[in-house]
């Protein structure tokens, strides 16, 4: 027979009380929060250290796309570009290959040369048909006040170059005679 310890009602819900959580869970067992480590000290977040240096790449990143992507539409607005694009969307071979030209735009490598009182503009355009991408290679020189094209090239879907004009600068073209012959017709300064 089991002994019981001489205690009263009010005793036992007291002592029930103390083993029961707030919440009325009834498990008996103490829900504060655990401390890391033994407890004495208070947690405090860990804060990382060196954050702004691993955003400078990033930033670095996002900077040099932004030039690049400036420069292009910077490039887009001038006039030798304007005048090589229009060269290209007439051209009867880049035609023939691509199918209806869709989109001329500037690419990599482009070059500018300054020779006393002539300049030397050599633009890569990258050039979106219907049937494909090709890139083509011309060179500008300004004369007598105006952008005059000296050679043009062609890189075909197949990767092959094709020549559209050969000049240089004392024998500039016409780009106004490419929408009929496919070739450009030399002026005589």
């Amino acid at each position: 027979m089991t002994t019981m310890p001489n205690m009263k009602l009010p005793d036992i819900l007291d002592q029930l009380r103390k083993k029961i959580p707030a919440g009325g869970q009834g498990t008996g067992k103490n829900y504060r929060p655990i401390q890391p480590g033994r407890g004495e000290k208070p947690h405090e977040p860990v804060q990382p250290k060196g954050g702004g240096a691993r955003v400078w790449p990033f930033l670095a990143v996002i900077v040099i796309i932004s030039i690049i992507f400036a420069a292009g539409e910077f490039i887009k607005d001038t006039e030798p570009f304007k005048l090589a694009a229009a060269f290209v969307k007439e051209n009867r071979l880049i035609r023939e290959d691509l199918g209806e030209i869709t989109e001329v735009s500037p690419w990599f490598p482009c070059s500018l040369k300054d020779a006393g009182d002539t300049v030397r503009v050599r633009l890569t355009l990258r050039i979106q048909g219907r049937n494909g991408t090709g890139k083509a290679q011309v060179t500008l020189v300004y004369l007598k006040s105006s952008w005059r094209i000296t050679a043009a090239a062609y890189e075909n879907r197949q990767g092959r170059m094709m020549t559209l004009t050969t000049g240089s600068a004392g024998e500039a073209l016409d780009p106004r005679d490419t929408a009929s012959s496919g070739r450009m017709t030399s002026i005589k300064n």
